[in-house]
C-alpha cells in the first residue's frame, strides 16, 4: 500500500465500510506538502502521507487507517 492512499481516523470513531488497519502513531514530521506519520501496527511500522491541509496525530494516538481494496497490490519478494 502507498504512503498515500490511507484515510486516517481516531480509533474512538466508528469502523470503516471497508478494510482497515489499527495502529499507534509513533511520529509525525511536517514536510512542507504534508505530514509524514509512523504508526505501529500489528503488521509492522507503517508509513503514511498527510496532505496539507490534514490535522496531524501526535505521538502516542490510536488511529485506524482505512484504504480501497482496489489500493493493495501483492509483490512477491
Amino acid at each position: 500500500l502507498r504512503p498515500d492512499v490511507f484515510t486516517v481516523t481516531a480509533s474512538a470513531t466508528a469502523a470503516p465500510a471497508g478494510p482497515s488497519i489499527s495502529g499507534t502513531v509513533l511520529k509525525s514530521s511536517f514536510i512542507g506538502k504534508g505530514v509524514e506519520v509512523v504508526v505501529a501496527s500489528a503488521l509492522g511500522e507503517l508509513f503514511v502521507f498527510l496532505p496539507h491541509g490534514r490535522a496531524p496525530y501526535p505521538a502516542g494516538a490510536d488511529v485506524r487507517l482505512a484504504f480501497s481494496p482496489q489500493d493493495a497490490r501483492l509483490i512477491a519478494g
